[in-house]
Formats: C-alpha cells, sequence, structure tokens
C-alpha cells in the first residue's frame, strides 16, 4: 500500500484449525475486505495466516453436601455442582463421582472417581478441579425389636420373664441382637392376652453402631389364678354355754402374694348343744383389690368344731 493512500483491511471471519486445546496453532481470516477512500486502487491478493494458543478452560466440580444413604441400603447416585466457566458447545460429563470404601456407620470422603469430560479430545480442552472437603454418610439404620413372654400365675406384681427376643429390620448377617430392658405387664391382675411392654431394652453385637432401636413392640401373655388352700386347725372347741371362740385356719402353699390379706372369718353350722359342728368358709375372703379375683380360694371341709359337756358339782342340801 502506499503510504499515502486511505485502505484497511476490514471484517471477516478468524477460524483456529481446529477447537482443541494447543499452543502456536494456526488462525486463518477468510472473507476480509479493503476499505477505505482508496480501496479502488487495490485488489487484495490474499490474507495470510497468524498463530495463537487455546487454552484450558476451567472446570471445578464440587460434590454436593449433606449426602447420605441408610446402612444397608444401595448408594445414591452422588451429586455435583460446577463452578467456573462450565462447559460448552456439546462437550459433557461421563462417568460418576466415587466414594472411599466402606457399609459401617460413619462419615466418607467424596472421591473424583470416573467423572471426566467427553470432549473429543479425551478432556484435554478443560483443567477440570475437584474439591474434595466434602463427605458421604452412612447413617445408622433404625430397626425395632419384638418379644415374648411367659404367663404366670398371680404373684402379686406386674413382672413379666422375657422367652425370646427378636429383631426387625436387621440384615442378616450382621451380628446384632436385643438385650436386657425389664417386662412388666399393664397391670398385675389375673387376666388374658394381657399387654407386657418391655421398656429399658438395648442392641448388642459388633455390628451395632450400626443400628439404632426404634422401640422393643409390645407382646401379650396370660396371669392366672393363685390356687390357696385353706384349712381349719384341728381340735377347735368350746364347753358347753360358752362362747364360740375365733376359729382358726393354716394355709397351705404357696399362700397369699405380698400385700394381699384375708378378711372375714370362719363360721360353723348353727347349734349350741354338745356335739359336731362342721366348720364353713363362712365370711372368709382375699382383699387383693381386684374383689379376690385374682385367686381361686379352696376350703377343706373336712374339720369339726366341738362342743364339750360343762363339768358342773352338786352340793348336799
Amino acid at each position: 500500500v502506499l503510504g499515502e493512500d486511505a485502505v484497511s483491511l476490514s471484517g471477516g471471519t478468524a477460524t483456529f484449525s481446529d477447537k482443541n486445546v494447543g499452543s502456536d496453532k494456526t488462525v486463518t481470516l477468510t472473507g476480509a475486505s479493503l476499505i477505505g477512500t482508496d480501496a479502488g486502487n487495490y485488489v487484495l491478493d490474499s490474507v495470510a495466516n497468524t498463530t495463537a494458543d487455546i487454552t484450558q478452560r476451567l472446570i471445578v466440580v464440587r460434590p454436593v453436601p449433606g449426602q447420605f444413604k441408610i446402612y444397608g441400603n444401595d448408594d445414591p447416585t452422588l451429586t455435583y455442582t460446577v463452578d467456573g466457566l462450565g462447559l460448552v458447545g456439546s462437550d459433557s460429563f461421563t462417568g460418576a463421582l466415587s466414594r472411599d470404601l466402606g457399609e459401617d456407620v460413619g462419615f466418607y470422603e467424596i472421591t473424583q472417581g470416573t467423572l471426566a469430560i467427553n470432549d473429543g479430545n479425551g478432556g484435554a480442552n478443560y483443567n477440570l478441579g475437584f474439591t474434595i472437603e466434602v463427605e458421604f454418610q452412612i447413617k445408622p439404620k433404625t430397626i425395632t425389636g419384638s418379644f415374648t413372654a411367659e404367663d404366670k400365675v398371680y404373684d402379686g406384681t406386674t413382672a413379666a420373664t422375657v422367652l425370646s427376643r427378636s429383631l426387625v429390620g436387621a440384615l442378616a448377617d450382621d451380628d446384632i441382637s436385643l438385650v436386657g430392658g425389664t417386662a412388666a405387664f399393664s397391670d398385675r391382675n389375673v387376666g388374658m392376652d394381657k399387654t407386657v411392654t418391655l421398656t429399658g431394652a438395648s442392641l448388642d453385637g459388633a455390628d451395632v453402631s450400626n443400628y439404632v432401636l426404634d422401640s422393643a413392640a409390645t407382646t401379650t401373655a396370660d396371669i392366672t389364678k393363685r390356687n390357696v388352700y385353706v384349712t381349719p386347725d384341728s381340735g377347735q372347741f368350746k364347753v358347753y354355754g360358752d362362747a364360740d371362740t375365733t376359729l382358726t385356719y393354716t394355709v397351705g402353699e404357696p399362700g397369699l402374694a405380698p400385700g394381699d390379706s384375708f378378711t372375714g372369718v370362719l363360721s360353723r353350722y348353727s347349734g349350741e348343744d354338745v356335739g359336731f359342728y362342721e366348720i364353713t368358709s363362712g365370711t372368709l375372703a382375699i382383699n387383693d383389690g381386684n374383689g379376690g379375683d385374682n385367686y381361686w380360694l379352696g376350703f377343706t371341709p373336712e374339720m369339726e368344731f366341738e362342743i364339750i359337756p360343762k363339768h358342773i358339782m352338786t352340793q348336799p342340801i
């Protein structure tokens, strides 16, 4: 171009030889033209090539915080967010995040795993950064205990005996069991299919840290009547004309439960002449707070009460 002429190169489209990262890559300008008041004096022969660099695009992957699973479940697909400029065009992520090995309850570092970028250049067009401070959590599995209780004879207490224990929801091969606790009937009185509750039970075993006990549920069992036999004492009597004595008796094993007591008294057939009179249960009953229904009260009627003759003396007139 002559030094004083008003002519310049304008427009066109500049294009790298390909899209991939590289140094001193050939750049071609096509469609450029001449402009200026003296442009008509010139013909553009060609536009020479130049070189430039395509550098890697920065991408930072951050695992989403708070990801977890319940012990025994399958891992979820680990999710993440992308910082930086993001992917371009049809480029996409392939693979998935991973985590450190382990299936017990606890925290495990999330790793990049197989996560990569499909950019047609083996991912080399990107500088893929990964943030490792986020952890994946395995939380304890909540399970329910169950048990069976033994029937018992009324003993005046709510105490119950556990026959068997099991767990619902535990993994089959885990060393975990239900232990301890105190079983109790809903009340102390006789009844069928009474509710029994186990309190204070806990989990035990090598895998105990992987579980949380939700409850031990309840079961049912029976409290049956307590047999008590009353036998009048032998040899009870009075002298004709005297007042009756209080009739005594013996209580056979197992006797009354603690806190319960007898009320009322024995009686006998009526009559005041010398002879033998059968002793009866009279008003004898049991005070157990349940109308005596916690007992089957047996009475042995063989014993008799005797009225013996009165000794008298005569005096001469």
